[in-house]
């Protein structure tokens, strides 16, 4: 009895270790998808709206921003956070899109410069697009890279 005791605490361990081997592995993988790099020399046009949007699919809400000048629509699954309490501890948070789990998906801040941008997000910025409008820089961070996100940011326009 006592070895069938042993045996089976030893089995319990080595699952263990497994599984946490299988996390960390799972952790500390690159992702599979190529994210959107955007140069800091780049300059994107910013799609105007238009009633529908563009590339928007039916059915999906979308998020208007008057006092920056763009829209972004998502699907019903995500909800557009821009209060105080959310964007805590996004420097220049405009809004969240949240999808449910443990991350913000998208993250959209707003910059007065190239540089302040660039400071600020550095070597997250290979995750990011960045659209200017007016005399600001529009950042869309692309957080947790679900297959989601590249449609929904896809849908990022200029409003005024």
């Amino acid at each position: 009895m006592k070895h069938l005791i042993i045996k089976y605490l030893l089995i319990v361990m080595l699952s263990f270790l497994l599984i946490g081997c299988e996390i960390r592995i799972e952790l500390t993988s690159e992702p599979t998808e190529q994210p959107v790099i955007v140069q800091s020399t780049d300059t994107i046009a910013v799609p105007s709206d238009t009633p529908a949007g563009p590339n928007v699919p039916a059915g999906w809400n979308t998020y208007h921003n008057e006092n920056y000048g763009f829209a972004i629509s998502f699907p019903n699954t995500y909800r557009a956070l821009d209060d105080a309490e959310n964007l805590y501890g996004w420097k220049n948070g405009v809004v969240l899109l949240y999808n449910g789990g443990q991350a913000y998906d998208i993250a959209i801040q707003a910059w007065n410069s190239q540089q302040e941008y660039e400071n600020e997000l550095g070597a997250q910025l290979a995750r990011v697009t960045v659209y200017p409008i007016g005399n600001r820089f529009i950042t869309i961070f692309n957080v947790t890279d679900e297959p989601d996100n590249a449609t929904v940011i896809a849908t990022f326009r200029s409003i005024n």
